[in-house]
């Protein structure tokens, strides 16, 4: 049987002002790209720090109380999208 591994994400629930508690764009060391093949084929590559950080934002997506249709837009290495870059949104569903 392999190690058993524990994953801890200590956060304040922000999702009343419409907020993660964390920063969501992937920050050094993390690294994350997303690509989309012509086949709309989807490859989410990460470092350890980077797949930690998706881990985080999903926690708090799950956790914290917001409403279903929340979202927020990320672009392809995982960095909040202003530029008008092509992007990924995560969204909390029903």
């Amino acid at each position: 049987m392999g190690k058993q591994l524990e994953f801890k994400h200590l956060f304040s629930d922000e999702s009343e002002y419409g907020m993660l508690s964390l920063d969501l764009t992937a920050h050094a060391p993390a690294s994350v790209q997303i690509t989309v093949d012509k086949n709309s084929n989807i490859h989410i590559a990460a470092n350890r720090d980077g797949w930690l950080h998706i881990a985080r934002v999903a926690a708090e997506l799950g956790l914290a109380n917001f409403e279903s249709g929340h979202h927020l837009h990320v672009d392809f290495a995982f960095n909040r999208n202003f530029d008008n870059k092509p992007e990924m949104t995560l969204e909390v569903a029903e």
